[in-house]
């Protein structure tokens, strides 16, 4: 009985698991045609990444980490609630600079937002820049946690005060 129920599915289903014409579908060649229409086989879905750079010391590596997509996504709906400003003044000497967060996505340029306590600046390229402020400063400190790992716990507790 169990082997006429594997030929009776074989027979109704590979057909559609391998077509006649025994043609394999490149995948240089997205578009196959099968009859008069054309169907999209597979498509290149563009990525988002995110690299998260605490910008605090000189002469040494700055601690960096990944975002999740689930963590991109919630801080681009924190960048939604950022209200523009005209000019912001970041602190660019020793120590803590801010936390910089480099997105990019497949085939498109990097984004650079770098906050520092509740000012941001969003640079699309090195001649577009916009300042924004998060009211809240909620957004720093959430980033500081997901890297929390990876920072010295001492510098930890300073920047998270």
């Amino acid at each position: 009985m169990k082997y006429i129920f594997c030929a009776l599915c074989a027979a109704v289903f590979m057909p559609f698991v391998f077509p006649n014409n025994r043609e394999w579908v490149s995948l240089d060649d997205p578009y196959k045609r099968y009859g008069r229409e054309s169907v999209l086989v597979s498509q290149t879905v563009p990525t988002m990444k995110a690299q998260v750079v605490l910008d605090v010391y000189s002469g040494m590596p700055n601690p960096t980490w990944d975002l999740s997509s689930a963590q991109i996504d919630s801080f681009l709906k924190m960048a939604q609630t950022f209200q523009k400003v005209k000019k912001s003044n970041f602190f660019d000497g020793l120590g803590y600079r801010g936390i910089y967060v480099v997105m990019s996505e497949t085939n498109s340029k990097e984004t650079i937002y770098r906050i520092q306590g509740k000012q941001i600046a969003k640079e699309v390229d090195p001649q577009t820049v916009e300042f924004f402020t998060d009211s809240s400063g909620k957004t720093e400190k959430w980033l500081l946690s997901l890297g929390k790992e990876l920072i010295d716990p001492d510098l930890y507790k300073l920047l998270i005060e």
